[in-house]
């Protein structure tokens, strides 16, 4: 995960400042001199001072002091040691120029060309450590750097609390290893419960993804991590966006909360919601509450709301391609939709992106211009982003309408309707086929036709039948306009139901939603 860098942490630094502030921490402030060639008394402003040269060497409790030369005052308590300073304990070791220690405040400060903090896995690099053995703290204000074998971590300030095991690193921070690189204003790690935080904005970055948040954690115990504020996660095929991104990588599990935007980038399909899930080894995810989607096409674009929204990745054998993939995205739950070329209610609804096919499924209503179409069951196909073909299975139901009073009507058991360019072109009844039209003489309706034939074929122009075929011993009968009940010519259970029309795009997702979300973060 893009997290899992963070959790070297606690190895380099806690072994680096351990042993610094270790020994010094249990002193009883008590300086002693265990060597050195030669020694001086000497006497500055009424201070006797004594110096020593050649190989020198102070005790502090546990820790051994070693210099070329220093200047020490006993009865103070302090010394100043010079050129070649070795601080040892244990298996670390500082090194540096300059070393002033006061051992009545407990505070050191360490200088040099380069102050390097040494133990066996790994090395500080900076030009002054400062420290105090009494508080247990230490931290360094003008840059350091910290080298692993496989990690590299840099900052302009860092700071070590032994007491709360807690380490900080502030300004610039950097972090490289070979799982990937962090970018961050500060980052904090807590030694006891092996939490690392970060704060401020944060890039990170690996060979699989990108993310970027402004506050977070990651556990490396549990190796769970949490992105917050602004935050989201791009990979080569999906981005994510949350105000609180959890990711568990040992189940490979992630949820989102609070304006979450899931992106397919290689389907251009965008699901929006406050609370989602995702699995990585099933490559499902589902938003489940106040879920939208946006499926973007070449021309138009289709806008969905449901009660809930599932997104699966499967894959299928193909003789060219052994791997390809392909996308389902279910809808469940009063479920409507808009694009400008159709409009859609239903109960549920399957998008299969293989072959752009989109299923409704319970009481399913469609809308194409001025043509309102119902069945058990509809199923949409379309072709280079266009709408190619609907099938309307099971009391199948077509109405369009002529004027506010009168409606062209077709049912049957199944109808079959083709479009061309976006339109209604051709209509196939099959089965207990049944059509109310009316007729026009120069753009004023004088006729209608009673028709029932088990098929019937009908070719529409400007939405408006031109061409009726009845192809099995049809039944059809022509009647003045001026002599009709309109009630009586309407096709059992004829409703028009243009009232529950999505009309627009925000009769679907709320005007306040935004659709492209900000990706306030650096990616290089």
């Amino acid at each position: 995960m893009i997290l899992q860098t963070r959790s070297s942490i606690s190895l380099v630094v806690f072994v680096l400042l351990i042993g610094l502030t270790n020994g010094l921490a249990q002193s009883k402030s008590v300086i002693k001199l265990k060597g050195a060639n030669s020694m001086k008394s000497l006497k500055v402003n009424d201070q006797l001072i004594i110096r020593y040269i050649g190989d020198v060497v102070f005790e502090y409790e546990n820790t051994t002091i070693t210099c070329d030369s220093a200047y020490m005052h006993k009865e103070e308590n302090w010394f100043d040691a010079y050129r070649n300073v070795v601080v040892s304990q244990e298996s670390s070791k500082l090194y540096g120029d300059v070393l002033h220690f006061d051992g009545k405040t407990s505070i050191g400060e360490l200088t040099g060309k380069e102050v390097r903090l040494v133990d066996d896995d790994a090395t500080l690099v900076t030009n002054i450590l400062y420290f105090n053995s009494k508080t247990n703290y230490a931290y360094y204000t003008t840059g350091g750097v910290i080298t692993t074998k496989d990690s590299k971590l840099t900052s302009q300030k860092g700071y070590y609390f032994r007491n709360e095991k807690k380490i900080a690193f502030a300004g610039n921070v950097v972090m490289n290893n070979t799982d990937g690189d962090i970018f961050t204003d500060s980052l904090e790690y807590n030694t006891n419960n092996k939490i690392a935080s970060f704060f401020g904005p944060t890039n990170i970055y690996n060979k699989d993804n990108y993310a970027y948040c402004e506050k977070g954690w990651h556990n490396r115990d549990l190796n769970q991590s949490s992105l917050q504020k602004n935050a989201y996660i791009i990979s080569d095929t999906y981005k994510m966006f949350g105000e609180d991104i959890f990711y568990d990588k040992q189940n490979g599990f992630a949820k989102a909360s609070k304006n979450i935007v899931v992106i397919d980038t290689v389907n251009r399909t965008y699901i929006y919601g406050d609370k989602g899930s995702y699995w990585e080894k099933t490559q499902e995810a589902e938003v489940t509450e106040n879920p939208y989607a946006m499926m973007i096409d070449k021309e138009d674009t289709l806008f969905l709301r449901s009660d809930k929204l599932f997104l699966r990745t499967l894959k299928k054998d193909t003789v060219t391609n052994k791997d390809s993939t392909y996308k389902l995205l279910k809808a469940l739950g009063n479920v409507k939709f808009f694009r400008s070329d159709i409009q859609g209610k239903c109960d549920s609804m399957i998008y299969n992106s293989t072959d752009s096919t989109l299923k409704m499924y319970v009481e399913p209503v469609l809308w194409n211009q001025t043509n309102q179409m119902s069945a058990n069951e509809i199923v949409i196909f379309s072709q280079q982003q266009s709408l190619r073909q609907v099938d309307f299975i099971g009391s199948a139901f077509m109405i369009s309408k002529e004027t506010d009073l009168y409606f062209n009507q077709m049912q049957g058991k199944t109808i079959f309707a083709r479009f061309l360019d976006g339109k209604l072109n051709k209509v196939d009844v099959k089965g207990n086929g049944q059509a109310v039209y009316f007729v026009k003489e120069k753009d004023t309706i004088t006729m209608v036709n009673q028709a029932e034939c088990s098929n019937i074929s009908i070719k529409i122009k400007n939405n408006s039948p031109s061409k009726i075929t009845f192809l099995e011993k049809p039944i059809s009968n022509f009647h003045p306009i001026s002599k009709i009940d309109i009630e009586e010519i309407n096709l059992k259970g004829f409703k028009w139901l243009e009232s529950i029309r999505p009309s627009n795009k925000f009769s679907i997702i709320p005007i306040t939603l935004i659709l492209f979300p900000e990706e306030k973060g650096k990616v290089s």
